[in-house]
C-alpha cells in the first residue's frame, strides 16, 4: 500500500510581512502614527501583574533547565520601556515531548502573549516568548486627552502629522472615543 503524502511550496512567495513592515516603517506618517500611539501609552502608569510576574519566573526557570538540557543560550529581560517580560531561548533545535514537554508547552500556550520559533543563525532556532506583565491603570480622561494632544504636538513639530482619520482612528484605539471607563 502506497503512503498518503501531502505537500505543498509557498516558499517562492516570499515573506508577506517584510514588504507590509518596510513600508510601514519607512512611510513617515505610519511611523509617526506609532510615535504618537508610543508616546501616549508609555506615559500611562502602570503596574505589575501579579499572575503575570509569577508565569514570568516559573517559566524562566523551566526554559532554563530546557536550555541547559539541550546547550543552548537562554536571555531574559523585564522591560520598563517595552512594558512586558521576554524570554528568547537560542538553541540547536526545539522538541516538546513526553510529560515535562507537554507541561512546558502547555504553560508557555495558557501564560503568555506570544511564542515565535523563528530561524537564527547557522544551524539555530530561536524561540521567543512574551508576557504582558503589566496592566495600565486607570488613568483621567482629560489627562489621557492631553497627553494625545501633547504627542500630536511634537509630531506636528517634526513635520509629519497624520491625516485627520489616523488620528481618529489612534484616537480610538487609545479608548478615547469609547464608553471606555475613566477615573
Amino acid at each position: 500500500m502506497k503512503s498518503n503524502t501531502y505537500e505543498r511550496d509557498y516558499s517562492r512567495q516570499g515573506n508577506i510581512y517584510d514588504p507590509i513592515r518596510r513600508q510601514f516603517i519607512e512611510d513617515p506618517t505610519e511611523r509617526e502614527y506609532l510615535n504618537i500611539y508610543t508616546y501616549c501609552k508609555k506615559r500611562v502608569p502602570k503596574s505589575i501583574v501579579q499572575k503575570d510576574k509569577e508565569a514570568y519566573e516559573r517559566l524562566l526557570k523551566k526554559c532554563d533547565g530546557m536550555v541547559s538540557l539541550y546547550g543552548g543560550k537562554i536571555e531574559a529581560a523585564v522591560s520598563y520601556d517595552l512594558w512586558q517580560a521576554n524570554i528568547r531561548l537560542t538553541l540547536p533545535f526545539v522538541e516538546f515531548c513526553n510529560g515535562p514537554g507537554y507541561e512546558l508547552l502547555r504553560d508557555i500556550m495558557e501564560n503568555t502573549d506570544t511564542f515565535c520559533i523563528v530561524p537564527c543563525g547557522e544551524n539555530q532556532l530561536a524561540a521567543d516568548i512574551t508576557i504582558d506583565y503589566f496592566e495600565e491603570l486607570p488613568i483621567r480622561r482629560e489627562k489621557m486627552e492631553a497627553l494625545f494632544r501633547e504627542a500630536c504636538e511634537q509630531s506636528g513639530k517634526a513635520g509629519h502629522l497624520p491625516d485627520e482619520e489616523s488620528l481618529a482612528e489612534l484616537y480610538c484605539l487609545l479608548g478615547l472615543d469609547s464608553g471606555k471607563e475613566w477615573v
